[in-house]
């Protein structure tokens, strides 16, 4: 498949695993493609307007603003004489990475194992979340991210789900992280 669409990179990045790659790495997406005669039936036109919506995933140290200009700039090289491009931006934010050693993240780890029977997992996980640094930046303290989803949830599916029950142990894990912190004074 690398040699038949002429990729020079087919699978994780040299020096990463998949899971690294599809995670914590940074990432150009093109979430959709529209242009000329898209209603139903067929029809041999070229068209004259082409949208592309794409996002990217940022990791930490690397400045949306930044990020956006050298992509701008990229594009802008490549487009065919005659041709013109605009550029949309809807949001830019700066990526977020907690720290696995802070109080809190402690804190948390513990009041998981309390409430869920087993050790807490640490995982590194890439996402579009843009309030979490907003959040760490108010509030001046350490931010800690939990989840409680599984894979079989199938997040960002068309048949998406969370049990209620997991609902219910992320409040009782809150409930024991307050409860350490106020024992902490």
């Amino acid at each position: 498949m690398k040699k038949e669409f002429g990729l020079r990179l087919f699978g994780p990045e040299p020096g990463y695993t998949i899971g690294q790659s599809a995670s914590i790495r940074p990432t150009f997406e093109i979430n959709g493609i529209e242009g000329g005669y898209t209603s139903k039936g067929f029809k041999t036109v070229l068209p004259a307007t082409a949208t592309a919506k794409i996002s990217c995933r940022l990791v930490p140290n690397q400045d949306p603003n930044e990020i956006l200009s050298e992509l701008q700039a990229h594009l802008l090289k490549s487009i065919p004489p005659g041709m013109e491009v605009t550029f949309k931006e809807i949001c830019g934010h700066p990526a977020f990475k907690g720290n696995r050693d802070s109080l809190i993240a402690k804190l948390a780890s513990k009041a998981y194992e309390e409430v869920m029977g087993s050790p807490c997992k640490k995982v590194l996980s890439g996402g579009s979340i843009p309030i979490v640094m907003e959040l760490a930046k108010a509030s001046g303290g350490e931010t800690v991210m939990m989840g409680y989803g599984l894979d079989s949830d199938q997040i960002h599916a068309p048949n998406e789900h969370f049990g209620l029950d997991r609902f219910e142990k992320g409040f009782l894990t809150m409930g024991r992280i307050f409860t350490q912190l106020n024992e902490k004074g």
